[in-house]
C-alpha cells in the first residue's frame, strides 16, 4: 500500500513506536491512496481459528520510502469464505494505519489446512 505524503511520516512513527496487528478482512472494499479508510469500512475475518497477528517495531525494516515486515501467516482449521484483504492497527492506539486489498484475490478459505501468508509492506513519498 502507498501512503500519501501526509500519512507517510505518520505511518512511520507509528511502525517505530508500538507494535501493530496484522487484521484479515472479507468484505468487497479497495482501499484508496486518495481517501485512508476508517475502521467502520473493513469487517473483520471472525472465527474461532483466527486470530490477528502483532509485528513488533524491531521487526520492521525501515527505509526511506519503505517498510517491510517478515511474512505473516494464518493456518485455518475452519471455513471462512472470502478473505480480500488485510489492514494494520497500531496495538496502544488502535489507529488504523493502512489497508491494502489482495491483488490476485479474494481467497477463498474454504476447507481445512488452508492458509494465507502475507508480507506486509507500505511505501510512501520520501
Amino acid at each position: 500500500m502507498i501512503a500519501e505524503d501526509f500519512r507517510g511520516e505518520f505511518v512511520r512513527r507509528a511502525l517505530a513506536a508500538e507494535p501493530v496487528l496484522v487484521h484479515l478482512y472479507s468484505n468487497d472494499y479497495t482501499p484508496s491512496s486518495l481517501r485512508p479508510p476508517s475502521l467502520d469500512q473493513l469487517v473483520e475475518v471472525t472465527g474461532s481459528d483466527y486470530a490477528a497477528k502483532r509485528i513488533s517495531p524491531t521487526s520492521w525494516s525501515v527505509e526511506a520510502e519503505a517498510a517491510v515486515a517478515p511474512p505473516v501467516r494464518w493456518d485455518f482449521e475452519h471455513r471462512h469464505g472470502a478473505v480480500v484483504g488485510y489492514f494494520v492497527t497500531g496495538v496502544e492506539s488502535r489507529l488504523l494505519l493502512w489497508a491494502e486489498r489482495f491483488v490476485d484475490g479474494p481467497y477463498r478459505m474454504e476447507a481445512a489446512q488452508d492458509s494465507i501468508t502475507i508480507d506486509p509492506r507500505v511505501t510512501w513519498a520520501g
